[in-house]
């Protein structure tokens, strides 16, 4: 299994133990429909973009969410991508 699907299946089990641990009015799709009631052009072009981000539909030079990861890589100081590196080779030397 990989890395991302490890965080697809966190997330879904995160997602439906919220769901199942909150209250009726509190679940994420009944606060999806309070957004989409008072702002429903925001939430639709969220969820929209959302998706197809998901499915590749958007050329990386436009997905704001693409384009947003990409400028964070390059604002991380290069020392902090040197120590997950280190980190990392330490996690697998002790395995």
């Amino acid at each position: 299994m990989r890395n991302s699907d490890r965080a697809w299946l966190a997330l879904a089990v995160g997602v439906a133990a919220y769901d199942l641990a909150a209250t009726d009015d509190e679940q994420l799709s009944h606060a999806s429909r309070r957004y989409f009631r008072s702002q429903p052009v925001a939430t639709a072009s969220l969820i929209l973009v959302t998706g197809l981000h998901l499915i590749g539909g958007i050329p990386s030079w436009c997905d704001p969410f693409a384009v947003s990861f990409a400028a964070y890589r390059r604002l991380l100081p290069a020392g902090h991508l040197r120590l997950e590196k280190a980190a990392r080779q330490l996690h697998v030397a002790a395995a």
